[in-house]
Formats: structure tokens, C-alpha cells, sequence
């Protein structure tokens, strides 16, 4: 019986990278059947390019900035000069990563993993190719039934995806009002990434109806990360443990960074679980503008929120900011609260017809 140290489940950007980063210290197995078929915008956001290094070969297009669309109603919110976010193609992108944890010595199988048991001393993995085991397991392989064996989502998110050839811009894109969710366009070299998401089951896609290019289909925790993300053995990483804010175009940078933090606390030896993932995740993750998206997003509110953006430049520098993670003191709270009270007061004047189908 062949016992690797820790085995990586997905081999996408989080699980290469945490394979990359253990394979020095540790015997790892990293496992997929497929590991760059994504539904995915591929957006390397603020975020991400503030810590990390950006392979050029990946880049199809710096972004200006952001579009937020209520139907046909926009606001443009560019970015300021210290913000740097790039659309990439999300296949070279993960095949760079993947050679990256191969080349630091890490195992691959293309199998699958039907089944884990964690015991105490273990954990046990059934996969296409037979049993196999593990001191440590990292779950990197999306929102899948092995991840919700450990921890269920509270909302599932159903996304789909299509290619348009010829339609650029320099902004991603995102549209509310249409249904209940959210449509986003990810501009690439020569044509766009367009898809849907909805709580409500797979939407259709309301932008660029006439193309027929074929559709991709993923799902994606809609509600923040999952109640638990680690166990003794086992913990969550990326999508799997619900690290994503669609709104934003967010899950890559959330994806290494929170295999980064399960890889270091797999190597911390003071301690045989890994159960530690959760609080260094907690103290370094914001989720709290997504949290609030959820809990107060409607349709009057969105129409009232589109209006003030398109009057207030004040207010607009405000998303700017939140949207690329600038750090926002007390006092620029402050200075948008006469905003928000009036976003307030008029989703309750003017409350918005029902969505366009």
C-alpha cells in the first residue's frame, strides 16, 4: 500500500499551486481527470496582481475599468492609475501552473475521486483507479459532491458560458435587472467570454442572444465560504470552500492564495490537524461587500444604487475602491453615507418594475 503525504484533489490554479509549494517537503499526489476545462471569465483582479507575478503569455487584455449595467442604464467606473487588473485565457493560464507543480516534483493521475473517508491516523481515497491514501487531503476541484461531503453551500450558484467572437471592449462587464443573479462579460484579445448565474437553476443568457457558439455549464457557491473549511485531515480551498464573489469577477486570486495558506499550515508541524486553515483564512479574507450584496439586493435598490452612480462622482471613486480592494478608513465610509441614505430613500420612492425577460 503506497501512502503519499498529502494528495491534491483538482489541478487548477489552487491545487497546482499548492502542490507547487509542498512538493519540496512533502510526497504529493496531485489528481484530475480534467484539469483545464473551467467555466470561468478569467480575471486576474487587483488583488491578484498586487501580490503576484503575471506570466505574459497569459494576458489577452488590461482592463480600464468596470461597466455596471441595470438593463440598459450604465455607469462606467474606470480605474485609478495604481490598479492593474488583466483578462487572461484561463486555459494557458492553469497549463502554466500545472507545468509549475510538476516541475517542483508533484505526482499527476488523471483519475477521479468518487469517495474520502478520514480516519485517524489516515485519510482513505476511493478513485477511478483504486484506493489510495494520504496523511492530508486538499479539495481543490470545485464545487463537487466530494466538497459538500465535507460542507453544503448555503446557496448553489448555476453559471453558464459562451464564446462571442468579435466583441471587445476594454471593461469587464456586469448586468443586473434581467433575472434574479447576474450576467457578465469578459473581453479577451478578439472576442468575449459572456455568462449567467442564478440561484434559480441554469439561466439563459440575455446579452448577444443571435450566437451559437456552445454553452458551458459549472456551478459555484452563491453564498460566501461554507460553514466549515477544515477538518483534521481534509480542508477546502478555492471554490470548493466557497472562496469566490462572482459579482466582482473574484475566485482566482481567493483560489492561491487560500492554497497558499492550507499549504502553510500543512508544513506547520506544531500540530497534526490542519484545522488551523480556518482562522488564517478569517483573519487575512474580507467578504463582508459581497455578504452585503446578498442580503440587500433588489431591484429598487440596484435602480437607485445605478442612479447615484451616475450623478455622483464622489460616491463612484467609493466602488472604485471597494471593488479593487484599496484599504478605506473610517472616514471614507463617512464621506458616502449622505449616498447611501439617498440610495435608501429612493429604492423606497421609486420602487423598480419587475425584471425584463
Amino acid at each position: 500500500m503506497y501512502r503519499w503525504d498529502v494528495v491534491v484533489i483538482g489541478a487548477g490554479v489552487a491545487g497546482s499551486t499548492a502542490a507547487s509549494l509542498l512538493s519540496d517537503e512533502c510526497d504529493v499526489l496531485l489528481v484530475d481527470s480534467d484539469p483545464f476545462n473551467k467555466t470561468c471569465a478569467g480575471i486576474l483582479t487587483a488583488d491578484y496582481t498586487r501580490r503576484y507575478n503575471v506570466e505574459r503569455s497569459c494576458i489577452e487584455r488590461t482592463l480600464k475599468g468596470v461597466k455596471i449595467y441595470y438593463l440598459e442604464r450604465e455607469v462606467i467606473i474606470p480605474y485609478t492609475k495604481e490598479t492593474v487588473e488583466y483578462s487572461i485565457d484561463r486555459r494557458l493560464f492553469d497549463t502554466h501552473n500545472f507545468n509549475q507543480a510538476l516541475g517542483s516534483g508533484a505526482e499527476y493521475k488523471m483519475w477521479s475521486v468518487k469517495d474520502l473517508l478520514e480516519t485517524d491516523d489516515c485519510v482513505k481515497l476511493k478513485t477511478s483507479e483504486g484506493t489510495i491514501y494520504a496523511d492530508y487531503v486538499i479539495v481543490a476541484a470545485g464545487l463537487s459532491e466530494l466538497s459538500q461531503r465535507i460542507a453544503h453551500p448555503k446557496t448553489i450558484g448555476y453559471c453558464v458560458q459562451r464564446r462571442v467572437d468579435g466583441v471587445v471592449d476594454d471593461y469587464f462587464q456586469i448586468h443586473l435587472g434581467y433575472h434574479e443573479g447576474y450576467t457578465w462579460l469578459a473581453p479577451k484579445s478578439t472576442y468575449s467570454l459572456v455568462g449567467s448565474g442564478s440561484p434559480d437553476g441554469y439561466p439563459e443568457i440575455p446579452l448577444y442572444r443571435g450566437h451559437s457558439s456552445p454553452i458551458m455549464q459549472g456551478v459555484i457557491p452563491y453564498s460566501g465560504p461554507v460553514k466549515t473549511t477544515a477538518t483534521r485531515r481534509t480542508v477546502l480551498v478555492g471554490d470548493a470552500a466557497g472562496f469566490v464573489t462572482p459579482i466582482e469577477g473574484e475566485g482566482i486570486y481567493y483560489a492561491r492564495r487560500s492554497a497558499e495558506l492550507a499549504a502553510e499550515t500543512i508544513l506547520d508541524n506544531s500540530s497534526p490537524s490542519v484545522k488551523d486553515f480556518e482562522r488564517r483564512w478569517r483573519e487575512e479574507f474580507n467578504f463582508t461587500p459581497y455578504r452585503l450584496y446578498r442580503k440587500i439586493a433588489s431591484d429598487s435598490l440596484t435602480r437607485a444604487f445605478i442612479t447615484e452612480l451616475q450623478r455622483n462622482d464622489r460616491f463612484k471613486a467609493f466602488i472604485e475602491a471597494l471593488l479593487t480592494k484599496k484599504d478605506l478608513r473610517k472616514r471614507d465610509y463617512l464621506k458616502v453615507l449622505p449616498a447611501l441614505l439617498k440610495i435608501g430613500v429612493l429604492s423606497y420612492l421609486y420602487p423598480a418594475s419587475s425584471r425584463r425577460e
